[in-house]
């Protein structure tokens, strides 16, 4: 491997590490011989972070063997071998496998190949290998162990509508590239699309990765290869089906699923590797070594998640509303009639720059932020509260049930900014602050129901404390977040173009979630719980 891939390499397992929070479990040492890896694959365009992840997983184990990836004929189709082939990738074949062993070098292949690679959505958490065994042939054939390699959450990466194997056929790609599957698929920046733009890089989701690998495993006696390939499959599904039980989709395991995702694996019974290697272990012994470091894994990948993306809020926050402050600010223009009829739209003259900059803003902000976060949660940089607090979610919840309360006031007031007709007949003097105040009151209301249930939700030792604290909170924040608002679209000129609407809403949710969060907090801090003890949700 020459000193360019070693760095990319290098970096990117580092980029996998902290944005996809990567975890990497073995379940024993690998043996000192030439050893045949079977993989799974995650979403297999040009780039499969199942590969990366694999790779971290490789120098985890302090092998020095050299390794020797198995790739789809299709890189060396496009000539693009000069860009893997650096990286340990060779064609897939016996004859290349074969050499590599008898090198001493290791072997990794993806025997789900492309079929594996792209299937959709629904299927992600599935081992797809479609009764392909010449890993377990090979396997036999050149007398070395197969150990079996999982890696969970890379499917979540984007989202495959569907494999698109029928697309494949009837454009006659499976015989001219040998790809059995044209994915539809949605992703960052090619939105939704289908065939070859799917294979293209894309910009992953954040979604966190779990490497497990297995205990060698090798042919029983007199064992044939399809019933071995069958093994090998069980194990690995298995294994699959343990690191995504009770997953959230990109977030990953939370902790308080944590003893639901391994229980099933408790049950004593024996993962068989063959009996020909070494340290063959049972599934309750692999669990019950690996449970508490997982659990400590899962714990600090939470509180990294959540600072993360507690600083993306924070900087989308403070992108959206720079952008609309240096914008609108400098350059209002646009009519002044604020929300009875409203007499300008968004898309009119008032808009000089566009929504569009509030929106990268707001992306940049939050990418800018959460990056920040996670990295200074990696340095050891917390910023974290009481996790009995739970002022964030209760912020979030309140601010939830002010939306669904003022939803009335909302459509009548957005339909006036853009000019719609029916609004004419409503919006008075006589009809607007009747309007308003229902709104007010419904706003409480739902509100004080959703913390409530929220409360319920948790089983919360401060649930009636809160509930009391979130009722006198509501108006008072209410207030501030108005005058807030009021003193917001002053600033920016009264004007009713998107920069305006968007800074006004922004401010008056940030001061509410502030409102409630201190409400939260004042009913936990220095008080007596309402119940004897407070059950986790």
């Amino acid at each position: 491997m020459n000193t360019i891939a070693r760095m990319l390499r290098s970096a990117s397992i580092t980029t996998l590490r902290l944005y996809n929070r990567l975890s990497v479990s073995i379940a024993e040492p690998i043996p000192d011989r030439p050893v045949l890896f079977v993989a799974n694959h995650g979403f297999g365009g040009i780039v499969d972070l199942n590969v990366f992840a694999f790779a971290a997983a490789y120098d985890e184990m302090g092998i020095d063997r050299s390794l020797i990836t198995l790739t789809h004929q299709i890189a060396w189709t496009l000539h693009a071998e000069r860009l893997i082939e650096p990286f340990g990738a060779r064609p897939a074949n016996k004859d290349t496998a074969l050499k590599a062993f008898a090198e001493g070098s290791n072997v990794l292949v993806f025997p789900g190949g492309d079929v594996d690679a792209l299937k959709a959505w629904s299927n992600r958490n599935d081992i797809v290998f479609s009764g392909r065994t010449g890993f377990a042939r090979l396997a036999l054939e050149a007398q070395v162990p197969v150990v079996p390699v999982v890696t969970a959450g890379a499917g979540e990466s984007l989202l495959v509508i569907a494999g698109g194997k029928r697309l494949a056929k009837a454009t006659r790609v499976d015989k001219l590239l040998r790809l059995k599957a044209l994915p539809l698929s949605v992703s960052i920046p090619w939105g939704v699309n289908l065939g070859l733009v799917g294979l293209l890089p894309y910009f992953p989701l954040p979604t966190k990765l779990d490497t497990s690998v297995l205990a060698p495993m090798t042919a029983r006696p007199d064992e044939s290869a399809e019933d071995f390939a069958d093994r090998v499959v069980t194990v690995m599904q298995a294994e699959l089906d343990r690191l995504t039980s009770g997953r959230k989709p990109v977030i990953g395991l939370r902790t308080g699923r944590l003893d639901r995702a391994i229980a099933p694996r408790t049950n004593g019974d024996v993962v068989d590797s063959g009996g020909d290697v070494p340290g063959s272990i049972t599934v309750d012994s692999h669990v019950s070594s690996a449970c508490d470091a997982t659990d400590q894994r899962v714990t600090h990948d939470g509180a990294m998640l959540k600072q993360g993306v507690g600083f993306g809020v924070v900087g989308m926050i403070a992108g959206v509303l720079g952008s609309a402050l240096s914008g609108a600010a400098l350059s209002p223009g646009g009519s002044r009639g604020y929300v009875v009829v409203g007499t300008a739209g968004f898309a009119g003259d008032s808009l000089p720059w566009g929504i569009y900059s509030l929106i990268g803003a707001a992306l940049v902000g939050f990418l800018v932020g959460a990056v920040l976060g996670s990295a200074l949660h990696v340095l050891g940089m917390r910023v974290s509260g009481d996790p009995i607090v739970r002022a964030g979610s209760v912020a979030a919840v309140g601010v939830l049930g002010v939306s669904v309360g003022l939803a009335p006031a909302l459509i009548v007031v957005g339909s006036a900014f853009a000019g719609a007709s029916w609004v004419e007949g409503i919006a008075t003097e006589y009809a607007t602050l009747p309007l308003y105040a229902f709104s007010a009151v419904l706003a409480w209301a739902s509100t004080v129901v959703a913390v409530r249930l929220l409360m319920t939700r948790w089983r919360d030792a401060w649930s009636a404390r809160t509930v009391r604290a979130t009722a006198v909170a509501a108006p008072v924040g209410g207030v501030g977040a108005t005058a807030s608002g009021v003193a917001a679209a002053w600033y920016l000129g009264f004007d009713t173009s998107a920069p305006t609407w968007v800074v006004v809403v922004l401010v008056v949710a940030v001061v509410l979630a502030l409102s409630f969060g201190i409400a939260r907090r004042w009913a936990v801090t220095g008080s007596a719980p309402d119940l004897p003890h407070q059950v986790a949700p």
